[in-house]
C-alpha cells in the first residue's frame, strides 16, 4: 500500500510524499455506538499527513484515508528533542474508503 500526504504541513512544509507500507491488521473500532472499518499500517506517519489517501499496490483503487498514528495516551509523557518517544512506532490507522463519501 501507498500513502500520500503532506508531513509537518502544519509548520508550512509542503512537500508532498510516498511512503510504502503492508497492512498490519483490519480492525473494527467504535465511534460512539458505531462499529468502524480501520486498516493498521505498518508505517510512521507524522502530522499533517491525515487525510491522505492509502492506494493499493497497483495504485490504481483507494482503499483508505489516513487518520493518522496510534498514540497511547498515558497522561503526561517526557519529549526528546521536542518527539513524545511514545509515538515512535510504526502503527498507522486508515479509515477503510467506503467510509469517505459519507464523511464529504
Amino acid at each position: 500500500m501507498q500513502a500520500l500526504g503532506f508531513p509537518h504541513a502544519i509548520y508550512g512544509r509542503m512537500v508532498l510524499t510516498e511512503q510504502t507500507g503492508t497492512v498490519g491488521a483490519r480492525v473494527l473500532l467504535g465511534a460512539g455506538s458505531t462499529k468502524v472499518k480501520h486498516i493498521v499500517l505498518n508505517m510512521v506517519t507524522r502530522p499533517g499527513q491525515s487525510g491522505g489517501p492509502v492506494l493499493a499496490a497497483d495504485r490504481q483503487t483507494i482503499n483508505g484515508m489516513l487518520v493518522g498514528g496510534y498514540s497511547p495516551s498515558k497522561g503526561i509523557g517526557i519529549q526528546l528533542g521536542g518527539v513524545d518517544p511514545a509515538t515512535i512506532h510504526q502503527t498507522t490507522h486508515a479509515v477503510s474508503s467506503e467510509y469517505i463519501w459519507e464523511m464529504l
